[in-house]
């Protein structure tokens, strides 16, 4: 009995994995379809900012990068006591801290937008439209933590496939009016204001109902709790957006917009994975809170990440070039030597971040620490290693490659541990 229910298990986070996967590699094919039109309309040098501009947009929204992930996790732990009273509450406080947040991203960048536009090399007011991206990108993943972590998959897949839509429909439409990079970006920040909308249509369609409860959130009992996700949170951001943010400061236009088109097209081989993890991180949160294994989540969402990431390697190290010409457009090729290895770097992160969610799922936390540092290795190793495009793509993975190798290596020294404790 107990191996047939693992079983079905096991298939159950596959279903779902399959449908996650299938949601979010079309939402992201038309972000990627954002880029397409866009880069084609605004040329080397301009997309080159545009792309600048979103990197720092995500790595701006770092002080709550954490926060979906704490979401995902109190979500799930009341999805398994069946408690929609405190969903509720949830929801409704994640809504009013979101209206704070995204206010005090566009006072705050409105402010700094004369030095920054200084260090990235762009006019003044291209900050107000990446402050509102700012806002945008932490309101959408964090109502669709709730949704994450509550197990509507359906909803989840829904709202994430409306955000890259969204993205593909507004910015398409801001490039062929010829309305120039500002407003290309302010169509982007529109695709994640309609994935929230899905969301929050969902969740009060879901708890609308429900009876109303306080919700209070000890901050200090969560800072200290919730050091995994904020360790995934800051490594995430430094590993995906430092480097081009650096490569805009320290290079000249036009090759700074061919290393944002390589690292488009290797951001692919990071999206296309990045379902395993949003299923197993519900599912390995629910089965710890009720003392069950959860090494089979763990086996199934790496199997289907090591698939997948074989297969797109292989597409990349093949048509690496029709990639980008498909992508972005042939003035883009000559960023094709950089796209593999772009590509090997953005498999190492999504790795980590399998193994990190997982250790976050069953509160094996040693992996905090030396993840934070190894992510720093990338920008502090770009300021020193920026020679050519190539040098700074190979400071990438060998930071991508401690990341990964510090993570799986506190992941086994806790399971070590708890088999001594439990000796």
């Amino acid at each position: 009995m107990t191996g047939l229910l693992k079983r079905l298990y096991v298939n159950e986070t596959l279903r779902h994995g399959a449908l996650v996967m299938m949601a979010m590699t079309l939402g992201n094919l038309a972000a990627f379809g954002f880029h397409a039109v866009v880069s084609r309309h605004l040329g080397v040098a301009s997309y080159g900012a545009l792309y600048a501009l979103v990197s720092f947009a995500s790595l701006v929204t770092l002080p709550v990068g954490f926060l979906p992930t704490v979401v995902a996790r109190y979500a799930a732990e009341f999805r398994s006591l069946t408690d929609d009273r405190h969903m509720r509450a949830l929801t409704r406080f994640v809504a009013h801290l979101l209206a704070g947040v995204s206010l005090g991203f566009v006072l705050v960048l409105g402010a700094l937008a004369v030095p920054l536009s200084r260090f990235l090399h762009v006019s003044p007011w291209l900050i107000l439209p990446t402050a509102l991206l700012a806002a945008a990108s932490t309101i959408s993943p964090m109502l669709r933590a709730v949704l994450q972590g509550e197990g509507d998959f359906n909803g989840f897949s829904l709202a994430s496939g409306s955000e890259g839509f969204g993205k593909l429909f507004f910015g398409s439409a801001a490039a062929f009016a010829g309305l120039g990079t500002g407003f290309c970006l302010a169509g982007f920040a529109m695709g994640n204001v309609a994935g929230a909308s899905i969301s929050a249509v969902r969740l009060w369609r879901r708890l609308g109902g429900a009876q109303r409860v306080p919700f209070r959130i000890d901050w200090r009992r969560v800072m200290q709790t919730s050091g995994g996700a904020i360790a995934i949170a800051v490594a995430t951001a430094v590993l995906t957006s430092s480097d081009v943010i650096l490569v805009k400061h320290y290079f000249p236009a036009h090759l700074a917009g061919l290393y944002a088109a390589a690292s488009l097209g290797g951001k692919i081989m990071l999206f296309a994975v990045g379902f395993a993890s949003a299923v197993l991180l519900p599912k390995a949160t629910q089965r710890h809170a009720r003392g069950e294994r959860t090494r089979g989540a763990l086996t199934g969402a790496g199997t289907m990440l090591a698939v997948v990431s074989a297969v797109g390697l292989l597409l990349v190290a093949i048509a690496g070039p029709l990639i980008l010409r498909a992508l972005v457009g042939i003035q883009f090729v000559q960023a094709a030597p950089l796209l593999f290895d772009y590509a090997v770097a953005m498999t190492l992160l999504a790795a980590t971040n399998l193994l990190a969610s997982y250790a976050l799922a069953v509160h094996r936390l040693t992996f905090m620490i030396p993840l934070v540092v190894t992510s720093l290795a990338e920008p502090f190793g770009i300021s020193l290693f920026h020679a050519t495009l190539q040098q700074v793509i190979v400071v990438l993975i060998v930071a991508n490659a401690l990341a990964l190798a510090a993570t799986a290596l506190a992941l086994y020294i806790d399971s070590l541990n708890e088999r001594r404790s439990l000796a």
